[in-house]
């Protein structure tokens, strides 16, 4: 009568196999995190794949990325912890599902696929959790104690933070270009765009 063995064997194909499904989990989530640099070094640049300005419209879907940190604003399953009714936001390294919002216009007269323009106002829609808007609560999520502190950065010298969340309830926001200020820039006129002109209605 032969000897046995068929379970050490099927033990050691089953490890086998489970060794090959990790190695091209790995190599599929190293091929995923290529291309998400890719893309993000594109967006970043503000050019598309072939070298045109890059824009955006109502009806694309981003990520939020905080700059300090590099962390994208997350959607969780859970209550926010003030706004109890509301869904939670966090910070987390890395993008996901979770990470992707829609943005759609506040008002009728701009529709998905026109360009969003600094200043327009807009509204940011969880693509996980549709009909669950990014919103700005009115809970105080904390009171800094001198908010004049000139020792904190500009932006934390503000009386109260509040909290941001996900809600039925949209909240607005509005497009606004960012230039870091400086003493010396206090006599110039900043524009969106290239340089421009600025002529005389009479002299021309």
């Amino acid at each position: 009568r032969p000897s046995g063995g068929g379970a050490g064997d099927r033990s050691r194909a089953g490890s086998r196999s489970r060794d090959t499904q990790l190695a091209l989990l790995r190599k599929r989530s190293e091929a995923e995190r290529r291309t998400n640099e890719e893309v993000m070094a594109a967006v970043m640049s503000g050019t598309s794949e072939d070298g045109s300005a890059h824009t955006v419209n109502f009806g694309d879907s981003i990520q939020l990325q905080h700059v300090k940190s590099g962390f994208f604003v997350t959607v969780l399953d859970e209550a926010a912890p003030f706004d109890r009714e509301c869904r939670a936001t966090v910070l987390r390294p890395d993008g996901s599902s979770a990470a992707l919002f829609k943005l759609m216009p506040r008002f009728k007269s701009q529709t998905e696929g026109s360009v969003i323009y600094y200043s327009n106002s807009l509204v940011v829609e969880s693509v996980k959790q549709r009909g669950m808007m990014l919103h700005c609560s009115e809970a105080v999520y904390s009171v800094l104690n001198d908010p004049k502190d000139p020792t904190l950065p500009k932006h934390l010298q503000a009386g109260k933070t509040h909290e941001a969340n996900l809600s039925s309830q949209s909240g607005v926001f509005k497009v606004e270009k960012f230039a870091r200020y400086g003493p010396e820039q206090s006599g110039c006129l900043k524009s969106h765009s290239a340089p421009f002109r600025l002529f005389h209605s009479q002299s021309g």
